[in-house]
Order: C-alpha cells, then structure tokens, then sequence
C-alpha cells in the first residue's frame, strides 16, 4: 500500500498543524496503527487507543509485538518479517491482544517518501460478536417487556377489587380481626406499588447530563441508608468526559438500582467497595447506529459475582441475585435496562469470583 506523499508526510509531520489526516482516520471503526519496521509504534487513531485502553503518549513508547499474548509473539514475529522483506500484506485471524481484546491484524508496507512503514488495521472481532449477541438479546427483552406489561395489566384491575372489597369486610368484621384485613391491605397496596412501577413509562427528556453527579447523589443517600455496613466508594474519573443524553433522574435511577443490589449482595462481614470508573469510547455499536463518542461508565464491586443460573436471565423482571433473606422485588436491573434502551444506550455486566462489574454505554450530548 502506498500513500500519496503529500497526505503520508502530513500525516506523520509532527512539526506543522494539520489535523486533517488525523481527523479522518479517527472517525474509522477500525483501529490504525503506523510503525517502524522494528515494529516501534509511530501513531495511532483513537479507536485503536480505545481497542488497546491506553492514549497515544503510552502507546508509542512500545512496539506492536507488545500488545500481543506472549504466546503469540514468535509467531507473528515471524511472519511480520516476510512483510518487511517480501513488502506483501498479511492478514491474521482473531489474534488475542495482551488486554482480552481479539482482533482481526491486517499488516502491509506502507512507503512514506523513502522510508517503509508498516501499515496496520486492527478489526475488533469481540465487538462484532458483542453486537450480535446484543441485537438478539434486544427483540428477546422487547418481547419480554410486551408479555410483562400485559401481565401487569391483567393484574392491575382485581387487585383494586380485591382492596376495595377489603377495606369495606374491615368494616364489617369485629376488631379483633382487623389485623388480618391491615395484613391484606397492606400486602395488595405492595403489589398495586411493583405493578405500577412496572407500567410506568421512562422519562426521556435526554436532556445533556454530567455524568458524575448522579454518581456522587449516590453515593452520598446509599452512605446515609447502610449506615451499618462499611462501604468503601472509589472514584476513577475522566474530569473531561462530555455530557451525557439522557435524563438527569433517569440515570440516577439506573446508578442507584446497580450500586444498591452490589451492596445487598455483598458477604457479610466484607468490606464492600464499589469501583465508579468513566472514560470515552470512540466509534461504539449501539443497537447497529454508530457513534463517534459515547461515554463509559464501569461500576465494579468485589463480590463473589453472579451465578451462571441467574446471569443468563440478569435483566429479567422478577430475578435477583441477591440472597434470599434480602428484600427486594427483582425489578431494579429491569428496570435499568429499560431505562437505558429508551435512551438509546446499552448496559452490559460481567462477572466473576472476583466481583462483577456493570458497563453503561451512554451517547453523548449533542
């Protein structure tokens, strides 16, 4: 592959201010990395430093085999050689990065005036099969939140019989039965309360939302309710992050219902330590429309994780991971889910014996 020289030595002049080449290469999905034939890394584009999880300044101070598992650095070294030597392209299939990442590597020889550079495209595979398995799990929830809502409208109207016919037996019946019908009324008020919650639409002003304070209003009404139980809130903020669309409320609502289950879940006699971590991902899949930016907000704690059983069916109305002896109704991550599909985001959890963490996908502001 060979680049015009004029475009080639805008792009890797540092001296001269000229976004222009940088500017289209970061709006590519794909990441792009140019390096030296020892393989030092020269400059990359923002997806490939999202892909990689580093900015620019670390990452060209090492060199491509770097970002490799170490039991594939012989291998591609190997083959890299042919491109230096051959000057023909080569292509490797879903090669493991050092951080998780699988990418697709594409490598060719890029000549720059009188210097040779190598050219690489990074393709993320994992994103892709993420995007696939996201679109499916969609129309599944869709579904679900169909049958869920007609269901609760199904209910809705005998439970108001059924407390209207109560209150009025409360009357008719002596005093000393009037604790079971207050047991009825109290108990039909509680599923009259989960059921409108159920049917109450999302709010979505997607008015511009800093991130960080509804993270903070957290924190602070979560210290105040569990005054008894030691919980240790880290902060790893971006202080740069743009505005978020989405409501306010909502997303106070979604921090809230995620921090609260980590906390009910926690063992007893642990320390809970709830991890709220923000940064940029540039050119992100939500729902099949890309984004240039969208803001990503991990909340981790240190749990013992989630059960397989529970995680496949997370986001389920009913389903809760916390023990059986802890209230709650099993609403809270549905309810987030729905809240960020209406806003046009994505929520996704990970988990394992080491903790769980919840990753929110938010478009920025426009």
């Amino acid at each position: 592959m060979k680049l015009s020289n004029t475009i080639a030595s805008r792009l890797l002049n540092k001296g001269k201010n000229d976004n222009l080449p940088y500017f289209l290469l970061d709006h590519l999905k794909v990441g792009v990395v140019i390096c030296e034939t020892n393989y030092a890394i020269v400059w990359c584009n923002q997806t490939c430093q999202s892909m990689l999880g580093h900015d620019l300044q670390e990452i060209v101070s090492i060199d491509l085999l770097q970002v490799l598992k170490p039991k594939l650095l012989e291998q591609v070294a190997k083959q890299l050689q042919v491109v230096s030597v051959n000057a023909k392209p080569l292509s490797f299939r879903a090669i493991e990065l050092e951080n998780g990442e699988t990418v697709d590597l594409y490598i060719a020889p890029l000549q720059i005036i009188s210097t040779v550079y190598l050219l690489c495209e990074l393709t993320s595979v994992s994103r892709i099969n993420h995007i696939v398995h996201e679109e499916s799990a969609f129309v599944h929830n869709q579904y679900l939140r169909q049958l869920v809502h007609c269901l609760a409208h199904e209910i809705k109207n005998p439970l108001g019989g059924l407390l209207g016919a109560t209150q009025l037996l409360s009357d008719e019946i002596s005093r000393e039965h009037h604790e079971l019908t207050e047991i009825m009324i109290r108990e039909t008020k509680r599923l009259q309360k989960l059921i409108n919650r159920m049917l109450a639409p999302v709010r979505m002003l997607q008015e511009p939302a800093n991130i960080h304070q509804p993270i903070r209003e957290v924190q602070h009404l979560l210290r105040l309710q569990y005054q008894e139980i030691k919980i240790n809130f880290i902060e790893d903020f971006d202080p740069s992050l743009p505005l978020c669309a989405i409501d306010q409320d909502s997303l106070f609502q979604v921090i809230i219902n995620i921090t609260q289950n980590a906390i009910e879940a926690m063992p007893q006699n642990r320390e809970a330590k709830i991890t709220f971590t923000t940064k940029v991902e540039f050119q992100f899949t939500i729902e099949r429309e890309q984004h240039d930016l969208v803001n990503h907000l991990q909340i981790s704690d240190n749990g013992d994780g989630i059960s397989n059983d529970i995680y496949e069916k997370l986001f389920y109305p009913m389903i809760s991971a916390r023990s059986v002896s802890a209230s709650g109704t099993g609403m809270g991550l549905h309810i987030a889910q729905s809240i960020m599909t209406q806003n046009g985001g994505l929520i996704k959890c990970q988990t394992g014996k080491q903790g769980t963490t919840f990753h929110l996908f938010i478009p920025i502001a426009s």
